[in-house]
């Protein structure tokens, strides 16, 4: 029997994780990434938590009772109980929303990225994205989208790319 842990996140991260999943709940799964960053910072439950009102900008991480990780020797069994560990307290929720984010943000470097190598504007990849992720503009805006395109790792090895390939270096 499994259980749901809640993280608070960005707009546009809910958007895009709708988009990807469906709904606002990401259910993970024994070989996914993420599952292997989530069960190792789950904590027990404090005694003295108190629930508190459900943000209307959180998702859902929905986590299975037994997940299996390979070793050297074979597998082990790691049994995400909820009477033992089932619980991020803010900090942690904050790193999980983080590599998330980091997540959304090398998806869309790398979409941008595809249109530039296709001689494509780059204004026009960042619009596609939005456009085939769903993303309002009431979550994030456009330049907000385009700065972080230009300080991405990907731009910068597109445009010394682009300028290796000019004509006036060949």
């Amino acid at each position: 029997m499994g259980f749901t842990i809640s993280v608070a996140v960005k707009p546009v991260l809910k958007e895009f994780i709708e988009c990807v999943h469906g709904s606002s709940t990401i259910v993970l799964k024994e070989d996914d990434l993420l599952s292997q960053k989530v069960k190792y910072i789950l904590q027990r439950m404090p005694s003295d938590f108190i629930p508190v009102n459900h943000d209307p900008c959180s998702i859902k991480i929905e986590i299975g009772d037994v997940f299996m990780f390979k070793t050297r020797s074979g597998g082990c069994l790691f049994h995400a109980d909820p009477q033992y560990r089932s619980f991020l307290n803010a900090r942690l929720q904050h790193i999980l929303a983080k590599e998330l984010n980091k997540g959304f943000k090398e998806i869309m470097h790398n979409y941008v990225l595809a249109y530039a190598r296709a001689g494509r504007e780059q204004n026009e990849g960042i619009e596609d994205f939005c456009s085939v992720y769903n993303l309002t503009m009431n979550a994030i805006t456009f330049d907000m989208l385009k700065k972080s395109w230009q300080r991405s790792d990907q731009y910068q090895m597109f445009k010394k790319l682009r300028i290796t390939m000019s004509p006036a270096n060949l």
